[in-house]
C-alpha cells in the first residue's frame, strides 16, 4: 500500500481497478483455537448412603410414634437420628447436582466455543480463497456493497463526543450557503458496523465505525465522511491517527486503513482527511478544498465546483509516525492552536472555557 504522505487526502474504492489482498491479520478479529473434549467430572456413587434412606424412614416413623407414649429419650433419640440421615443425604444429593451442573456448564462452553470456531475458520478459509485472485476481491467486494444497500443509504446513530475542532467546523459548515445550494446535507452522530468484523460477530458485540461528519448528496445519494484528525488525544496523550512509512518515506500502513478501506469498498463512502491545524487554521480553504474534491465523484451537472485560492505554504501538513505524534503531545501543539478557537467554540456551546 502506497498513500499520499501529507494532508488532505483521499480514501476510496480501488478494488474494481486494483484489487489489494484483504489484510487478514488487521482485521482485529480475536483468534478462536479448536476446544477440547471437556473434562467431565464423575458423581460420586451413592454406596452405603442407600442404607440412609430406610433408616431416616424407619426412625421418623418409630419416633413419632413413641412420642405418644412414655420413652420420650428414645423418641427424641430416634427423631435425631432422622434429622441427621436426612442432612446427611440432602447433602450428599446438592453435591451430586452441583456435580451435573458443572458438567453441563463445561458442556455449553464446549460447544459454544465449537461453534465459534468453526464460524471462525470458515470465514478465515474464505477470506484466504477470496485473495488468492484480484476477480474474486473484486467480486467480493461488489458482492458486500449490494448486500449492504440499505445500511449504506441509512446510517446509524452513533454516540459520539465533539471535540473543540470538530464543534469550530461544524459551525463553519453550517455556514456554508453552497453546501444547502448544491443539495448536500450535514450529517452527525452517524456511522455503520464494519462489514467485514460482522461476518464473524454479531452486531451486538462490535462497536461500530463513528464519522467526525457525513456529506450526503442527495440527487446522487453519496456520501463523504469527513474526519479531522489530531496527532494525540488530549486527556492521556496517546498517538492516534499515526502511520508507518518505509527506508523510502512512503507510507505502508497507517492506524485508520481497516476502518476506511472497508467504509470506502464495502460502503462507497468517500473519505476526506484533513489534518486539525487545517481545519483549525484554515477553515475556508478546508471548505473549498473539500467542495472542488466533490466533482471528483459527482456526475451532477448542477454542480459548480469551487474554485481552491491560494493555498498557504503551511497549510499542507505531513502525516505523522508514532514517534512525531509523541513529540507533538511533549511540545503542546495541539494546544498552541486550539487556543485560538477556545474563545470561539465557547460561544457556541455556551461555556466560557473549553
Amino acid at each position: 500500500m502506497k498513500e499520499s504522505i501529507d494532508y488532505p487526502f483521499f480514501v476510496h474504492s480501488k478494488f474494481y481497478l486494483n484489487p489489494e489482498k484483504i489484510e487478514i491479520e488487521d482485521l482485529g478479529v480475536q483468534r478462536v483455537e479448536k476446544p477440547n473434549q471437556p473434562n467431565y467430572e464423575k458423581a460420586r456413587a451413592l454406596g452405603a448412603v442407600h442404607l440412609l434412606f430406610p433408616i431416616t424412614w424407619l426412625s421418623g416413623c418409630f419416633g413419632i410414634l413413641v412420642i405418644f407414649g412414655e420413652f420420650y429419650i428414645v423418641s427424641l433419640i430416634l427423631l435425631i437420628i432422622s434429622a441427621v440421615s436426612y442432612t446427611i443425604i440432602n447433602s450428599f444429593e446438592n453435591v451430586q447436582r452441583e456435580v451435573v451442573d458443572r458438567n453441563l456448564k463445561k458442556e455449553n462452553e464446549y460447544k459454544d466455543t465449537l461453534i465459534k470456531y468453526k464460524k471462525y475458520k470458515q470465514e478465515i478459509e474464505k477470506l484466504i480463497e477470496i485473495n488468492n485472485s484480484p476477480e474474486k476481491i473484486s467480486s467480493f467486494s461488489l458482492e458486500k456493497r449490494i448486500n449492504l444497500k440499505e445500511r449504506i443509504l441509512n446510517p446509524i446513530e452513533v454516540k459520539s463526543k465533539k471535540g473543540i475542532s470538530e464543534i469550530f467546523f461544524l459551525n463553519k459548515l453550517q455556514n456554508e450557503k453552497r453546501l444547502k445550494e448544491f443539495g448536500f446535507e450535514i450529517l452527525i452522530n452517524k456511522g455503520i458496523h464494519s462489514p467485514l468484523l460482522e461476518n464473524f460477530y454479531s452486531q451486538k458485540d462490535i462497536l461500530p465505525y463513528s464519522c467526525d461528519f457525513l456529506i450526503h448528496h442527495k440527487k446522487s445519494n453519496y456520501y463523504f465522511n469527513i474526519e479531522i484528525d489530531e496527532p494525540h488525544t488530549f486527556e492521556s496523550n496517546y498517538p492516534i491517527h499515526y502511520v508507518e512509512k518505509n527506508e523510502r518515506n512512503e507510507i505502508i500502513k497507517y492506524s485508520d486503513w481497516k476502518r476506511d478501506m472497508e467504509l470506502a469498498e464495502y460502503c462507497g463512502w468517500i473519505v476526506l482527511r484533513f489534518a486539525e491545524f487545517q481545519i483549525v487554521n484554515y477553515p475556508q480553504i478546508c471548505i473549498d478544498f473539500m467542495l472542488s474534491s466533490f466533482t471528483i465523484f459527482l456526475n451532477d451537472e448542477d454542480f459548480i465546483p469551487s474554485i481552491v485560492p491560494f493555498i498557504p505554504k503551511d497549510f499542507i501538513i505531513n502525516r505523522w509516525t508514532f514517534e512525531e505524534s509523541v513529540k507533538y503531545s511533549e511540545n503542546n501543539f495541539r494546544l498552541s492552536y486550539l487556543s485560538t478557537i477556545m474563545e470561539e467554540v465557547g460561544s457556541l456551546t455556551g461555556k466560557k472555557r473549553i
